[in-house]
């Protein structure tokens, strides 16, 4: 009979479905037509016909093979199939490449915010490329002393003569501002003295008032966030609003800044105007930092340049007072927190490149840990996809497509452990951030420089973790039962520079934390211990004597002092002038006011001459100084010659020496003992109780009440000399201990690693060693063949590690003025505790051939 299914969903078939498939589906449909034609009626039997062919309409049928995203997603869910099938049956080297890649990552994500924050320093400014500060180099005798400081009318000179400076700003800081608050006082350590030009160069974040008229009238202030929240009462609509100082000068508010942030070289609290106008036209007001914001077309060897020729117009060729030649030398904005250490800074500048590098390299050396260690367990198992290889060659898999499965193995397992880092680093944000003394999270960080440069690092790991693994199997012969010796010794290579690595990295932990242990345990010259020292107002100054017969009255206090600097505080400096056989010379050195019983309070050695003598008036009473043996040796004296030589300062002060004291460390190790002069002061602004007995908490409740009767204000805040001198050591401790952790991470990985090959090894070498296992190996036989290999290595890897450690932790131990030894046993005790650390690793995986019994590995060959 003539066909008569309905012709038009057979066209339909013929233009959607794949051409290979449309024989078969029109025959079969066909077929069926044909015997339900006879069962049922013909229209049924079309009905049938048409319903049969609407159902091959599936994604399946509808050109499968000319559809390149169905190809493609099909081929990477088969790619997928066999990761996840490949991971499962490798179980060991699948969990410590996830574990080694993710902590890795993890671990970068920290750093990267670490180090971030200490290069972003003063970045945070607008136009911080073309913000420099003008320092001055003066000479004082045969030395030249480098200054922060210039005179008040500094700026404005040098902006008039010198063309490529655009705008000019200059501040002063105030260390002890208190403000009224009702009848409490509220302290600042960081008030600045400016004038309405500063805006133009820091750029602050203005919340409220005029930025460029703010500071335009004496007594303005401008205070920010964080104050503003303490000082005032009602903060809703603070400009306007009218403060008082505790000496009773009231400051009119004309604007509130926020709070600026961490990494910036100064932390102001609030900035007054100038209460003088003509400050900016003076040139005998020291004390003042001045900075200039330079041209578009600025060119530094002409602004060096014309800088020399307004220092001499300026200074001339000496620079008067006892001072030989200034020289003005720019400093880069965003290179003051890390090479600045001139006197009079602002801040302390603790910020060192030194340790950006050095973290830097730690990241590098994590993230080729992590990548050595999927390198290595990925081609320690291809002995194990020797058949899978072979088969999909011999059914017409390309090179190509072997090389793309091995990639997206790769790619599969840095996607998984990028997911699991970032939910460990959001999760533990908050946490790192308070350890590490950081403000900016990681999400800060983000720009699109930032994810370029994150997605080339993961593309680097991507190609640089599958491209030999990849390579390597993609090359396997169809029928190849056993690998090339290259395979493995390449695979050793890779293992002796992990190794390498990890001795480095121990050595380096163990000389960095013996450093710091030095520098917080060494003898200072001085005892810090049991001392209470807090800053007095000018209130309790006044009162000081009377605050001082109290407290000695007291069972619990054996001593008070008073000064002008505590030690752990930057001591102002001063030129001092003295007569020797070869004339006058001049020394600039750090000197300090103290009363006659501060060498007492601090338990400071007098070697020769005498002490202050008791005396209280204010009368400026000559009754001579005190240096430290630095100064005399400095100077050429012994002690004993020193005692009775007359010091000069510019061109009034004159005093004899009455006493040389021991050197004592009167700041951190990370500077050498300088000479020093100690002056003689009544009622400094420091005040020092030296406590006979260690029930602080009454002695603290006693102060407290004598406080209140005689100074006047509310409870002062007291600290212990001891911890405030080692506030100094705060970012060294953070930094050492971050680098611990981080170097321990880096042993982690490689002992994983580690952990890995031995179970790979032992997997492969089962039946060598079952058999001689039967022919009568002892245990320690086969344990010694198993670890040989890791225990060479381990050896070589110690020949290179040490000599290197040495060139690379010497030279970091020159940046520190009192350093430690790099003595043999620094250098050899990590190394051998890490090789034993490896050998144990290695064995205890091993004693599973030791355990296993032959029988069952060798009853089926």
């Amino acid at each position: 009979m003539d066909r008569q299914e309905p012709k038009w969903i057979v066209k339909w078939l013929r233009r959607f479905c794949d051409q290979d498939l449309i024989e078969g589906i029109e025959g079969d449909l066909f077929e069926l037509f044909e015997l339900e034609s006879k069962e049922y009626s013909t229209s049924k039997a079309r009905r049938r016909y048409t319903w049969r062919a609407l159902g091959f309409f599936r994604a399946s049928f509808i050109n499968k093979r000319k559809s390149i995203t169905y190809q493609l997603t099909t081929m990477l869910g088969n790619y997928f199939k066999i990761s996840i099938r490949t991971a499962l049956k490798n179980k060991t080297s699948s969990l410590v490449n996830l574990l080694g890649l993710t902590l890795g990552l993890t671990a970068c994500g920290f750093l990267a915010q670490y180090i971030y924050q200490e290069w972003s320093y003063d970045r945070h400014f607008a136009n911080y490329d073309r913000i420099y500060r003008l320092t001055l180099d003066m000479e004082f005798g045969d030395e030249m002393t480098k200054l922060a400081i210039s005179p008040s009318g500094f700026g404005k000179a040098v902006s008039e003569k010198a063309p490529q400076v655009e705008a000019f700003g200059m501040l002063r800081k105030f260390s002890n501002f208190q403000f009224k608050k009702g009848t409490e006082l509220v302290k600042t350590s960081h008030v600045y003295q400016t004038e309405a030009g500063l805006q133009n160069i820091l750029d602050y974040q203005w919340l409220s008032g005029d930025s460029q008229k703010a500071l335009s009238e004496p007594y303005s202030i401008v205070l920010t966030q964080s104050l503003a929240d303490k000082l005032l009462i009602d903060n809703s609509n603070p400009v306007g609003q009218i403060i008082t100082r505790d000496n009773e000068d009231k400051y009119t508010i004309t604007g509130i800044i926020a709070d600026p942030p961490i990494n910036s070289h100064i932390q102001p609290e609030a900035f007054i105007s100038l209460s003088d106008p003509n400050v900016v036209n003076q040139m005998d007001a020291w004390r003042w930092v001045t900075y200039v914001k330079v041209t578009e077309s600025f060119n530094a060897n002409k602004f060096a340049q014309s800088l020399a020729d307004i220092s001499t117009e300026i200074f001339g060729e000496k620079g008067g007072s006892g001072r030989g030649k200034i020289i003005i030398q720019p400093e880069k904005l965003t290179d003051i927190h890390f090479i600045s250490d001139r006197k009079f800074e602002m801040e302390t500048n603790d910020g060192n490149r030194i340790y950006i590098q050095g973290f830097s390299i730690l990241m590098i050396l994590i993230l080729t840990m992590s990548i050595i260690n999927y390198v290595n367990l990925t081609t320690a198992q291809t002995h194990q996809r020797l058949k899978e290889v072979g088969v999909r060659k011999t059914f017409g898999a390309q090179k190509m497509q072997i090389i793309s499965q091995f990639f997206f193995e790769s790619g599969l397992m840095i996607s998984l452990s990028v997911v699991f880092s970032l939910l460990i680093i959001l999760g533990g944000q908050s946490l790192f951030q308070s350890y590490a003394g950081i403000e900016l999270s990681i999400f800060e960080m983000l720009n699109w420089k930032a994810i370029l440069m994150v997605v080339a690092v993961l593309l680097f790991i991507l190609l640089f973790s599958g491209i030999y693994p990849s390579l390597k199997l993609s090359s396997i012969k169809a029928f190849q039962k056993e690998l090339k010796t290259k395979t493995n010794r390449f695979r050793s290579i890779l293992i002796l520079f992990q190794l390498s690595l990890s001795c480095l990295v121990l050595i380096g932990t163990t000389v960095v934390y013996q450093q710091y242990q030095f520098m917080t345990s060494q003898q200072l010259g001085f005892n810090q211990n049991q001392i209470i020292t807090t800053k007095m107002d000018d209130v309790a100054i006044k009162n000081y004597w009377v605050i001082h017969n109290k407290l000695m009255q007291l069972p619990e206090v054996k001593t008070v002092a008073s000064a002008e600097h505590s030690p752990g505080e930057t001591a102002p400096i001063n030129n001092f002038e003295y007569n020797t056989k070869d004339g006058v010379k001049k020394v600039v050195c750090p000197h300090i006011w103290a009363d006659q019983h501060y060498v007492e309070a601090l338990q400071l050695n007098i070697i020769a001459g005498e002490d202050f003598e008791d005396y209280r008036g204010n009368d400026g009473k000559r009754i001579g100084v005190l240096i430290n043996e630095a100064f005399a040796e400095e100077s050429g004296w012994t002690p004993e010659e020193a005692v009775g030589q007359t010091l000069k300062s510019g061109t009034s002060w004159e005093d004899k020496i009455i006493g040389v004291v021991q050197d004592f460390h009167f700041v951190s190790l990370h500077h050498a003992i300088e000479p020093m002069v100690i002056r003689h002061i009544v009622g400094g602004r420091d005040l020092l109780i030296k406590s006979a007995s260690t029930d602080y908490q009454k002695l603290m409740s006693e102060i407290d009440q004598i406080w209140q009767e005689t100074a006047g204000t509310e409870q002062a805040e007291f600290t212990f000399l001891d911890k405030h001198f080692q506030k100094q050591y705060e970012k060294d401790q953070k930094r050492a201990e971050l680098f611990a952790g981080f170097s321990f991470l880096i042993i982690f990985i490689s002992l994983a690693g580690l952990f890995g090959l031995t179970t790979y090894t032992v997997q492969r070498r089962l039946k060598e060693m079952s058999i001689r296992k039967v022919h009568g190996a002892s245990t320690i036989e086969i344990l010694s063949l198993m670890t040989k290999e890791f225990g060479v290595l381990s050896l070589l890897a110690a020949f290179i590690a040490i000599p290197t450690a040495y060139y690379v932790f010497n030279a970091w131990l020159e940046n520190f003025a009192y350093a430690i030894n790099l003595q043999p046993i620094l250098l050899t005790l990590p190394v051998l505790l890490l090789m034993m650390l490896i050998l144990l690793t290695a064995a205890l995986r091993s004693y599973k051939v030791v355990r296993v019994n032959p029988a069952q590995i060798l009853r089926n060959e």
